[in-house]
């Protein structure tokens, strides 16, 4: 075999020539490519693998490559002439891993960008369950408002709100009557009765019983249709038992007045007349048992005495005629006849606040002519008039 001269090698000494004696050949051996190893290196392996190098350099796991420049013993079992398939041998297996690997690094993207869909779709599907959860409470919940806004009206008792309710507001006598104005007392006409007029002129004696106001109020007798009832039919209904003379010389027109007596609630009546000489004889003949023919008018009054004799007293220079029916003289019957007037008073004070009010009412020219051309002496006390009054309406004793 010819010599071949290589300065490169590091099997050869550069200081001495090759020797072309077969004889003085040396075996190559293993020991000998170790000991040249850890001297020079392997300078022609990486020469062999730079293109290699170039092309996992162009990809991005190129680093893994460059471990192989480092020495491993198994890799170095070949013959270091053997360049080819020293360079062939190792590093194609690497390569083609490192490719593997780097195509499951560069997949894992896209499996990446898949998982916003799926998490979108899901999203999606909550906001259409939740809007129709939504929906579906919200019809439920008007359903339920309907139907329990429906039996409202059934648990609504008309009873709860009942007119009984408005007498316990109780309204003061001053607002709810007026002292100036007639008032109004309505009577059922179906049920007209003695019990149910004596029930409703005790209601509004109650209402003015608390009162501290000395007015004393005007009531005109009225039907469920403010139709005024006339005295004969009241007087039949009432018990009013006058005469029949009696009540042919009245009118048909009449008025009842309520008045706070310091306390003691006392009734008034008033109607016109036809003929006053006429009228005072028949009230004359009737005062015997005037106490019990205009009973309705005490109310819940007991007299003391019933019977007696009426006594002549003066007031406002008008006659009265006066019976006192207990021994304070708070309650007694007392009635007036002026030219175009009966007035009756369940007491003395009754009959006088009565009078004042119809005086009140009249013209002057009436009252001048009623007067009998006297003057009006009102309030202002007449000393000669105080004291005829006085001894003629001294309390009457029972006889």
């Amino acid at each position: 075999m010819p010599a071949q001269n290589n300065a490169n090698s590091p099997f050869q000494n550069n200081s001495e020539p090759v020797q072309n004696n077969p004889e003085d050949f040396s075996i190559h051996t293993m020991k000998t490519d170790l000991e040249s190893l850890e001297k020079n290196g392997v300078p022609n392996l990486e020469k062999n693998i730079a293109p290699i190098e170039k092309e996992i350099f162009t990809k991005p796991v190129a680093a893994p490559i460059q471990q192989q420049k480092t020495f491993s013993p198994q890799s170095t079992q070949q013959h270091p002439f053997l360049e080819k398939t020293i360079a062939a041998a190792p590093l194609a297996p690497k390569v083609e891993i490192k490719k593997e690997a780097v195509a499951a690094e560069i997949a894992m993207p896209e499996k990446r960008m898949s998982m916003p869909s799926s998490n979108r779709n899901i999203i999606l599907t909550l906001i259409v369950i939740l809007t129709i959860s939504i929906i579906g409470l919200s019809g439920y919940y008007f359903w339920l408002t309907r139907t329990s806004s429906t039996p409202a009206p059934v648990v609504l008792e008309p009873v709860v709100e009942t007119p009984i309710q408005e007498p316990v507001n109780i309204v003061s006598p001053l607002e709810k009557y007026s002292a100036a104005k007639p008032n109004y007392l309505v009577i059922n006409m179906e049920n007209i009765s003695a019990a149910e007029i004596k029930t409703v002129l005790s209601n509004a004696a109650n209402d003015l019983r608390d009162s501290s106001a000395q007015s004393i109020y005007e009531f005109m007798v009225v039907d469920n249709n403010n139709n005024p009832i006339t005295l004969p039919v009241f007087a039949a209904a009432a018990e009013l038992t006058l005469s029949q003379k009696i009540i042919t010389a009245l009118g048909n027109d009449f008025t009842l007045f309520v008045y706070n007596d310091n306390g003691s609630i006392r009734l008034g009546f008033s109607t016109s007349i036809q003929n006053k000489e006429f009228l005072i004889k028949e009230l004359q003949l009737q005062e015997n048992t005037l106490s019990q023919d205009v009973a309705f008018m005490f109310l819940d009054s007991v007299p003391e005495t019933t019977t007696g004799a009426f006594k002549d007293g003066f007031y406002n220079n008008y006659k009265t005629r006066y019976f006192n029916m207990n021994t304070q003289a708070t309650f007694s019957i007392d009635y007036a006849v002026t030219d175009s007037k009966l007035i009756i008073g369940t007491s003395k004070n009754t009959l006088r606040a009565v009078i004042d009010k119809q005086l009140l009412a009249i013209s002057p020219q009436e009252q001048k002519a009623e007067n009998n051309d006297e003057a009006y002496v009102g309030n202002v006390a007449n000393p000669a008039l105080t004291e005829t009054a006085a001894v003629q309406e001294a309390p009457l004793l029972s006889e």
